[in-house]
């Protein structure tokens, strides 16, 4: 099958461990694009955060933010975008307590990051991400539109309490997923990384069959389409790697490398 298209996952998948690109990774994602393959990005990251991966490489393509909460293109104009609303936000901001059960509610209002107090769960973030939050003590009593309505915690119990909570306010109409363990993250229903596929997909003109996917987690899992040709890391969550083509190595050994080589370069 001649590839044209790979939509590549950033955390867990294409970055290891400490959060960084190996040489090994980046050398041959950046072979597979000069071969003309249409290499994207796909996170649940903000624009900024994604974006110094996406120079590092040397792409011009879309890039996918927010699990396809937006996708800019090259010159960082949005083609296209879907919000939470005011309406749903206020029903999200009467979620209880929070602090008290050491979890933050985190907000990406204009591309930008706001929380409602400073803990450990933001220093987590900044340290993960490379985006400095911004603290508006009175953010919950506010009203506001979001791209994504993320909450972080080590308090497991409680985060999954909050999960059901919001399914049985809300039932189908948002798209509730999580990049890792620590996050429930709530987007509008339109959005998924499975959507944003097929709107790449069509906006380059390359058919599904002629895709590549690689992920590690429940949010890439919408993008694990059937027509398309599906990779998990090594470390993936195992729902994922049930659906996959092929298990690749981790994310600490350079897993993405050694697909796209295989596929790219019969190495």
């Amino acid at each position: 099958m001649n590839y044209r298209l790979v939509a590549i996952d950033m955390d867990g998948t294409t970055l290891n461990s400490k959060h960084k690109i190996s040489l090994e990774n980046l050398d041959t994602i950046k072979k597979v694009h000069e071969l003309g393959v249409k290499v994207i990005i796909m996170t649940g990251r903000m624009y900024y955060s994604a974006l110094e991966y996406y120079n590092k490489i040397g792409l011009d393509t879309l890039i996918v933010t927010y699990n396809g909460g937006k996708i800019h293109d090259f010159n960082g104009n949005i083609k296209y975008k879907k919000e939470l609303s005011n309406d749903v936000v206020s029903k999200l901001l009467k979620l209880p307590n929070l602090k008290e059960n050491k979890v933050l509610p985190l907000f990406f209002i204009d591309e930008k990051l706001v929380v409602p107090w400073y803990d450990e769960n933001t220093e987590e973030y900044e340290m993960r991400t490379g985006i400095k939050a911004i603290v508006d003590e009175n953010i919950l009593k506010k009203t506001f539109e979001t791209t994504k309505f993320l909450l972080s915690s080590t308090n497991y119990k409680y985060l999954d309490f909050l999960k059901d909570n919001i399914i049985k306010t809300f039932g189908n109409s948002l798209y509730i997923t999580n990049s890792m363990p620590r996050y429930v993250e709530v987007l509008n229903k339109e959005v998924s990384k499975g959507n944003a596929l097929i709107y790449c997909s069509d906006y380059y003109n390359i058919p599904l069959n002629q895709c590549v996917v690689i992920g590690d987690n429940n949010n890439d899992s919408a993008m694990f389409l059937p027509e398309v040709y599906k990779i998990a890391v090594k470390n993936a969550e195992q729902n994922l790697k049930n659906l996959a083509d092929f298990i690749t190595e981790s994310n600490d050994c350079n897993g993405v490398s050694l697909a796209l080589r295989k596929i790219f370069f019969g190495e």
